[in-house]
This record gives structure tokens, C-alpha cells and sequence, in this order.
């Protein structure tokens, strides 16, 4: 919590932003409530609501919910690769939200692949081809 506001981004889960904001979210204007107390860019993946991959987009502007088909299991290392996806492109020049976007579909097609394979890890190496191009459509939409 003291590190919070020295970042410039934050990329918590649902969870961790409640530690960060001192209560349970329970509702993604909860969510947008909390993110917001901390006045810089925060994506908080898994948003609470509806049964799909969700990630809420919280930037001075405005908020904006971006959602994928999930998976059918929980997977481990989701928001640590969505983390690593959404920094490599934007690096690349990707705009916040087509990085956000693109992220969330690569994480939905690998926790896709993993159900296949009714295992709980993401398989990155076999995977990768969607780490680059995920076939996942996502809906993009205020929050």
C-alpha cells in the first residue's frame, strides 16, 4: 500500500485493489470507485460482475470495461501475463485500451487452450502464436 502511490500504473486484481483501497469490492463501481481514489491509469483484472474475463480500464478520461469469453478454469499466472502483455504493447506503441484489449484476448485464448488441456497453467510456449495474435473477440464498452 505505500508503494501505490509512487506507480504510475497499477494493474491489481479486484482483490488486491481492495487490499490497496482498504475494503471488498463488491460491484465494478466499486471497482471504479477505488481505482480512481488513486488518481493515475489502473486496470483491475478479473472486475467484478457478469461469468467472462473482465477488465476495467480506470484513466483520467473515463472508465471503460473491456470483456472476453472465459474460460471454463481458473488458471494461475493470468493477470502476471495480462501485466506482461499489456506493457510489451504498449512499449510498442499500442494506445492503452487496443493494449488492454489485445491482452485480455491473448490471457482468454491461453486460459481457453489450458481448459482444453483440462490443466490450470497457461502454456505460453505453446501458446504464443495467440500471445501475438489472439483470436478471442472482445467487447470494449464504458464502463
Amino acid at each position: 500500500t505505500r508503494l501505490a502511490p509512487a506507480a504510475d500504473i497499477l494493474l491489481p486484481n479486484t482483490f488486491e485493489l481492495g487490499v490497496l483501497a482498504g475494503g471488498a469490492l463488491e460491484t465494478l463501481a466499486d471497482a471504479d470507485r477505488a481505482a480512481r481514489r488513486f488518481g493515475r491509469l489502473t486496470l483491475v483484472t478479473s472486475a467484478p460482475g457478469g461469468g467472462e474475463a473482465r477488465v476495467l480500464h480506470v484513466h483520467s478520461e473515463g472508465s471503460t470495461l473491456i470483456r472476453a469469453a472465459r474460460a471454463p478454469v481458473e488458471v494461475k499466472g493470468a493477470g502476471d501475463l495480462f501485466a506482461a502483455l499489456y506493457l510489451a504493447r504498449r512499449a510498442a506503441g499500442a494506445s492503452s485500451i487496443s493494449a488492454a484489449a489485445l491482452s485480455t484476448a491473448a490471457v482468454a485464448d491461453l486460459a481457453s487452450l489450458a481448459a482444453q488441456r483440462t490443466d490450470d497453467r497457461l502454456d505460453v510456449i505453446g501458446g504464443q502464436d495467440r500471445l501475438i495474435t489472439p483470436r478471442s473477440e472482445t467487447i470494449i464498452a464504458p464502463a
